[in-house]
């Protein structure tokens, strides 16, 4: 009885049990919760490329191509038969010859005979003349004398004396033609001309009418540019009518790629063909460029020669007040993004005027002195807010102002190119603060590394076999510590390892990085110099170096937030962060770009960028890298050339925020292109080590 009853009070106070339970355990699940702080997201602002509107004087240009031809040619053929008994050395393909040059021989012997039979024939005329006319004088003294009434023709010998003096006539004709025919017996060049093509020889008997080759005159070649309808309104065409003399035509650019270089002529239109084309609806449009064989300036340029192609830059009409931007600001069909002083994008209605495939003419909604972005934004809106890392000016090259001059009052400052201070997110510290912070943050995380690349800096043949044995034996020293992972991607990773094997004569450089892949950082440098001579020794000391910094962020003792700053004694990664006082900071230099796009300016830009590096590479608290993975910082910059003026800019950029440190411009004449070099680079120098002290 009793055990019925107690199965009863058990059926029903367990459940209840069970429930209180777990009740109470849940409870004090929540109760024990770690405490989530919860952490405001951090906007970075999109950095954007920025161009300044200049209202000019813009001449448009329209821009065409077509294919080099002779404006004079013409189809040699000889007016006599005979074999052929010389030929000159420039009667050859390709042969230049100058005017009333003899270009081959037919042989003369037949013609010269010719002549030598006409000139008796001839001598015997007047033989028979001078008798016809002693016999008319004593037929006239007779018939004075004896005669009566009016004398017959005849009786006077009239008519023997027209019929003599007719022959003389016809020999002199046969022996005028005789010496006309020996005189083509040497076929001369009608001008100054080149040999397109030959179809005869020495030995080879040639007729009459047949021909013996091809030749067109140098003075002038032409080039047949076909125009849309469309692009007509741009230019001041020599449109001729019924008579009226031809108008001189607008200038024509030529260029043409050859031997892998760009070369230029100058010429002009002179002519529009009679017909458009009835299929392509195109005008044509005739240009010449005169002695297009001579000699120009540059004395690599070849001869405009005939049959090459070439592109055609045409100079059309003027427009006043028009801001020439780049074709990738166009945002749409006539809008395009405006960045004011606040930093803040703005869309905005344009005018365009005309536009090609790089540059856009607008001739209305743009006011002097704003900044139109350039960059490629996903979704952008209006009043975003941004970061501009570079402002540059349209090469002024259509421009024809009377003094051209450089933008000198460019907002390129520090200031203008940060933004105003409030409307930048909330930002960590300095640079260096950021660095020490992520050591900090490596006591924290499990050691995953991953062995990068160490770059052929260089690009020698022979570091390439240094560059693998390197990376094997650091991946090998690695791989028999116990408290380090080896991992292959930066998913994976929390330190990343690579570097650079730079050789300079005799002597070889290896450096290598450690780097928080999470914060972007360089922990720790390593730079080992030594001679080349002695690489082994070298590599080494570099992955010994490597071994026991890693060793020592492994043991480091776990310390969060300002304590771990303030325990400067505390070995492992506190010591790692204190060292990036005294260690190099990873520096990319990029390449200085040829804004204008001028020539002269490229050996400036390789000049530039040779100077940046070697002053770099003499600071030991700077490390030269190849990549942003492996770059702090990084610098870029432009030369800007505009008439006599030369514009030097430089930024140093933050590349883990991807903002703009320190921008640097100088301004001088170009003729003094050394000292405004020396004086960027030591602007760049200093700058560099403020940031990093």
């Amino acid at each position: 009885m009793i055990m019925p009853i107690f199965r009863r009070v058990l059926q029903f106070l367990l459940p209840v049990i069970i429930i209180t339970v777990a009740v109470l355990v849940a409870m004090t699940m929540i109760w024990n919760q770690p405490y989530v702080e919860t952490r405001l997201p951090t906007v970075v602002p999109p950095g954007v490329r920025v161009h300044l509107v200049t209202l000019e004087t813009a001449q448009v240009s329209v821009r065409s191509q077509g294919t080099v031809r002779p404006k004079t040619e013409t189809e040699l053929v000889p007016q006599i038969a005979g074999r052929i008994l010389w030929v000159s050395p420039s009667f050859v393909a390709g042969g230049f010859f100058e005017q009333d040059e003899i270009l081959l021989r037919i042989d003369p012997f037949d013609y010269q005979q010719t002549v030598i039979s006409v000139r008796s024939q001839l001598a015997q005329s007047r033989l028979r003349l001078a008798q016809e006319e002693a016999e008319a004088e004593v037929a006239q003294r007779e018939w004075e004398s004896l005669g009566r009434g009016n004398p017959r023709e005849l009786t006077l010998r009239k008519p023997q004396l027209n019929e003599a003096r007719a022959s003389v006539a016809a020999a002199e004709a046969s022996l005028l033609r005789a010496e006309r025919d020996l005189e083509r017996s040497e076929i001369r060049a009608p001008y100054a001309g080149r040999l397109r093509t030959k179809s005869v020889d020495v030995g080879q008997f040639v007729t009459v009418g047949a021909p013996i080759g091809s030749i067109y005159a140098i003075d002038i070649a032409e080039v047949r540019l076909p125009l849309p309808d469309g692009e007509l309104a741009y230019l001041n065409l020599p449109l001729t009518y019924r008579g009226e003399t031809t108008q001189p035509g607008p200038r024509v650019t030529l260029q043409a790629i050859f031997a892998g270089a760009t070369y230029e002529w100058g010429g002009r239109v002179v002519r529009t063909e009679s017909e458009i084309d009835p299929v392509s609806r195109m005008v044509h449009v005739v240009a010449e460029v005169r002695d297009p064989y001579a000699p120009g300036t540059d004395p690599n340029r070849p001869p405009l020669a005939v049959g090459m192609f070439v592109e055609a830059e045409i100079s059309g009409r003027d427009y006043n007040n028009v801001a020439v931007i780049p074709r990738a600001a166009l945002r749409g069909r006539n809008q395009v993004l405006i960045v004011d002083s606040e930093n803040r994008m703005h869309f905005r209605d344009i005018d365009i005027l005309r536009a090609t495939n790089e540059s856009l003419y607008v001739s209305g909604g743009l006011v002097d002195g704003e900044l139109v972005a350039v960059s490629a934004l996903n979704s952008p809106t209006d009043g975003m807010l941004v970061q501009v890392t570079d402002i540059g000016t349209h090469p002024s090259t259509n421009t024809i102002s009377d003094q051209p001059k450089l933008p000198l009052e460019t907002p390129t400052d520090e200031s203008i190119v940060s933004g105003p201070q409030d409307a930048q997110p909330e930002q960590p510290g300095s640079l260096r603060e950021r660095l020490v912070d992520s050591a900090a943050v490596l006591s924290t995380v499990t050691t995953a590394v991953r062995v990068g690349v160490f770059s052929n800096v260089s690009q020698m043949p022979v570091d390439t076999e240094t560059s693998r044995t390197l990376r094997e034996m650091v991946t090998t020293t690695l791989a028999s510590l116990d408290s380090i992972q080896l991992v292959s991607t930066d998913i994976e990773a929390t330190l990343a390892i690579t570097g650079g094997i730079q050789r300079v004569g005799n002597m070889l450089r290896l450096t290598a990085s450690l780097i928080d892949v999470r914060q972007g950082s360089v922990v720790h440098a390593v730079k080992v110099d030594g001679p080349a001579d002695q690489g082994q020794r070298l590599q080494s000391e570099i992955v010994d170096e490597l071994r026991n910094s890693l060793v020592d962020l492994a043991t480091a003792p776990s310390t969060t937030g300002d304590d771990h700053l303030d325990q400067v004694e505390t070995p492992g990664l506190l010591d790692s962060a204190a060292v990036l006082s005294t260690v190099t900071t990873a520096v990319r230099v990029g390449v200085f770009s040829n804004v204008s796009q001028m020539p002269v300016d490229t050996e400036t830009s390789r000049t530039l960028r040779e100077m940046v590096t070697t002053t770099l590479a003499s600071l030991d608290s700077i490390q030269l890298v190849s990549t942003d993975i492996e770059a702090t910082l990084a610098i870029t910059g432009g030369i800007q050339r505009v008439g006599n003026m030369l514009r030097l800019t430089a930024s140093l950029i933050d590349v883990r925020q991807g903002s703009v440190v320190h921008a640097v411009k100088v301004d001088g004449p170009a003729d003094q292109g050394q000292r405004l070099q020396s004086e960027i680079v030591d602007e760049l120098r200093n700058s560099l080590l403020e940031v990093t002290s």
